[in-house]
């Protein structure tokens, strides 16, 4: 007796089938992709790596501390090194967000409260000397980085 197994087989093959166009499916997307990005854009150049650095982007202002902050840190370094407030720089002023109440800068056996702190990293300088001082938004906290 003969027997017609290609009925049985048929299913199962159609199943491969999709099985193999499911798989390359995402590589072609994957090589599409790939192309996409490589090929030049309609002047012959590449596309910019980088689009955020474009010369046509306005620069953000960055903010800038409180001058009582800023005369709070010059006179305690002067006060610490007995140099005259007007012969100290501010180098630079950059905001940062401190881990602690103790601005990242605990003492050994200081309680610090545990919740993240906005202020200040101000750079001062005299001659080839410079310091760096963490503060709080107000400059009543403050600390030099040792």
């Amino acid at each position: 007796m003969f027997t017609d197994n290609s009925q049985n087989s048929f299913p199962g093959l159609v199943a491969n089938q999709l099985l193999d166009k499911t798989r390359l499916q995402p590589l072609g997307l994957l090589l599409a992709l790939i192309i996409a990005i490589a090929l030049p854009t309609a002047d012959g150049q590449a596309a910019p790596v980088n689009p955020s650095r474009s010369p046509n982007l306005t620069p953000v202002a960055q903010p800038s501390p409180p001058p009582a902050l800023l005369q709070a840190t010059i006179q305690d370094l002067a006060r610490r090194t007995k140099i005259p407030v007007k012969q100290i720089q501010v180098k630079s002023a950059t905001t940062k967000t401190w881990p602690n109440g103790c601005l990242g800068l605990a003492r050994k056996e200081e309680m610090c409260t545990q919740m993240l702190v906005s202020g200040w990293q101000i750079i001062l300088g005299h001659g080839q000397h410079t310091w760096r001082y963490r503060t709080d938004q107000t400059g009543k906290n403050l600390r030099l980085e040792s």
